[in-house]
Formats: structure tokens, C-alpha cells, sequence
């Protein structure tokens, strides 16, 4: 795309009431970005997925922007733990809700369990998918947390460049969100059946969910043995629309955004 940011300044300017910024996968330059006064903004919502905005530019909007709600802020090389340790500590990031860092390989699991456990008990939407140092222990360490979770994403997606060494037990994972995130109504796991652990009783992991998580309207999962048995046992139990192929269906946090509705007229 090939906005490259030079009217942000005048934009802001003008708009004051502005609250939504949607720069996904545009064409940013660092020098425009690093000229908008982001404290006098109003923004609540920042996309600024695959910008590929450098280290500085990262750390100069985030520890400017008053009070978000929603960051999208995937796919950048640039944002690596000295990024997310600025914004944590001369940023506002209590306020956020819905947070997606998929694919910021430059992040450790260190500063990203930093992080959630600041804000997980506030977030609705978390979507962490792509990052490969980030397996069972993490996530166990993390679901506890989620009291109001309704988006979660987790996991890497088949293709990625990086395969997954160990082995991710789901149905210890499985077992702790049905256990503690109730309200859960959106779940992506990305990995694939050869990376994930299961066996001829994980059908007990997947009836717990089931029966507890009644608001669960949507499970990705990638192709293989273990989405088989998952959707065969929802299927069972009339629930034939929950279970979904990673193959043609996403997980996303838009539909968090205060506006989301205007988007799909």
C-alpha cells in the first residue's frame, strides 16, 4: 500500500476526535511517523500491523499515545523486548484490552510474560500466534490470568518458517482455559498434530471445554488427527458450526474494535 504517512500530522491535527487508526500492511516511513505530536491525540485504536517501522519509531509512538485500547502491532521486526520494555514503563498500557503481537519474533517469552501478567485480568482479545519460543510453559503460566478473555490465539500456523522443536501438551492447555477462561467465544490453536502431544483421552480435555465454555462459537485448529477428534465431538453434540480448519478460517481481534460493525456494512 503505498500511504506513507505524510499527511499523519495534518490528519491528527485536524481531527481531534479521531479514536480508530487502521495502517495495517501500509507503507509507514519512519520520518513522518516520529513527527506527529501522538500525546495531543485521542486515539483508543492503533493498528499497525507489517509497517516494518524501525526500533525508535516503535518506541516513540507507543510511550506517546495516551491511553489504547486496542494495538495491533504484528509482524515487525523492529519490535523486540527493548520496544515492549519502554512502552511497559513510560507508556500507558493498563488501559489495553485487546493486544496482537503475532508474528514479533524479536520478542522473548520473558518480557511478553512481563507484560501479560500487567494487564491479562483486563484483556478480551490477546493474539500471540507465530512466535515460536512461546510453548506450554508459557501459556500455563498466562491462562490464569484471563478472568474476561472472549479472543485468544496461540500457536504457530503450518508453514512457518520456523518449526517447533518440543512438543505441546494441548490437553493440559485445553484443560486450563476451559477451567479459566469461561467467557472464551473466539480460540485459534495453531500448531500442527505433529507438534501437539494427545492421546485416546484428550477427548476429556475437549468435553470439559465443551461443557464450560458455552459461549465458544468458534475453534480454529490446523488439519490433522487431533481436529478430527475435536470436531467429531462437538459434532456429536450438536455443535456442528464451532470446530474450524485453519485451512479457511482466522482468528482475528477486529471484532473488538468500538467501530467494527461500520467496517462490514
Amino acid at each position: 500500500f503505498k500511504f506513507t504517512g505524510s499527511s499523519l500530522q495534518m490528519l491528527l491535527q485536524k481531527c481531534k476526535r479521531l479514536t480508530s487508526l487502521i495502517l495495517q500492511q501500509t507503507n509507514l516511513q519512519d520520518e513522518y511517523v516520529n513527527q506527529v505530536d501522538w500525546d495531543k491525540t485521542n486515539l483508543r485504536e492503533l493498528d499497525i500491523t507489517g509497517t516494518e517501522l524501525s526500533e525508535a519509531s516503535l518506541v516513540y509512538l507507543l510511550t506517546r499515545i495516551p491511553a489504547l485500547r486496542y494495538l495491533s502491532a504484528g509482524q515487525q521486526d523492529g519490535f523486540n523486548d527493548h520496544v515492549l520494555q519502554e512502552y511497559i514503563e513510560k507508556g500507558n498500557i493498563d488501559s489495553l484490552i485487546a493486544v496482537d503481537f503475532d508474528s514479533n519474533e524479536n520478542l522473548s517469552d520473558e518480557i511478553l510474560l512481563h507484560f501479560v501478567k500487567r494487564i491479562g485480568p483486563n484483556l478480551i482479545g490477546l493474539r500471540l500466534s507465530g512466535i515460536p519460543q512461546l510453548t506450554e510453559p508459557f501459556w500455563l503460566s498466562i491462562l490464569p490470568l484471563f478472568r474476561s478473555i472472549k479472543i485468544l490465539v496461540m500457536g504457530m500456523p503450518v508453514g512457518c518458517c520456523q518449526k517447533i522443536q518440543q512438543k505441546v501438551h494441548i490437553d493440559s492447555l485445553i484443560d486450563a482455559i476451559a477451567n479459566k477462561c469461561h467467557y472464551i467465544q473466539r480460540l485459534e490453536v495453531s500448531w500442527d498434530s505433529e507438534t501437539l502431544r494427545f492421546s485416546d483421552r484428550s477427548s476429556k480435555a475437549v468435553d470439559l471445554i465443551r461443557l464450560k465454555c458455552l459461549n465458544l462459537n468458534c475453534w480454529v485448529l490446523s488439519d490433522g488427527k487431533y481436529f478430527e477428534m475435536v470436531k467429531s465431538n462437538f459434532e456429536r453434540a450438536d455443535r456442528r458450526t464451532v470446530v474450524r480448519s485453519s485451512i479457511n478460517c482466522k482468528v482475528t481481534l477486529v471484532y473488538l474494535l468500538m467501530h467494527y460493525k461500520n467496517l462490514i456494512l
